[in-house]
């Protein structure tokens, strides 16, 4: 037993750490530099997927796939980040952002300039820290239950 929650706490540390880094970033991106880019491309991509074999129905999941070009010191980039929040698959809210994204839009491109590659349209996060928070307390419950089992087991 120990070694599954050992393995679930390790895996949730992951997350964890992956959320704080995203979070760092995300939040490093209120500082970023600000260039001119144009939106190359917007499509809400669609996919299906089965859930089971006993015909419960099919998912469908939609996301919004962007592309834009912008010059940083006289050079081109492409970039595809939105923003660090997690996107909505809601497909209405999806068509509203898209409206908001139209093909040859003018758009504020905000980049790392440690990282000219590393660019969104929407800085800063929102979120993050309240998910990041949920899975450091998980996380925490499932190393206690690590211990307790490593030393109900030493002592039988």
């Amino acid at each position: 037993m120990y070694c599954i929650t050992g393995f679930v706490s390790i895996f949730l540390i992951y997350i964890v750490y992956k959320l704080w880094v995203t979070d760092i970033v995300a939040n490093n991106s209120n500082n970023w530099n600000k260039t001119q880019g144009v939106i190359t491309y917007s499509q809400i991509e669609t996919s299906e997927y089965s859930l089971d074999t006993e015909n419960l129905g099919n998912m469908v999941r939609s996301k919004l796939i962007l592309k834009y070009k912008y010059k940083v010191n006289d050079y081109e980039y492409i970039g595809n980040t939105i923003s660090f929040k997690t996107q909505s698959t809601n497909k209405q809210q999806l068509l509203i952002k898209q409206k908001y994204y139209p093909v040859n839009k003018k758009v504020s491109v905000y980049y790392n300039p440690k990282n000219i590659k590393q660019v969104v349209l929407e800085k800063g996060s929102e979120g993050v820290s309240k998910v990041k928070i949920i899975f450091t307390f998980i996380n925490i419950f499932f190393i206690f239950l690590t211990v307790v089992f490593i030393r109900k087991s030493k002592s039988v």
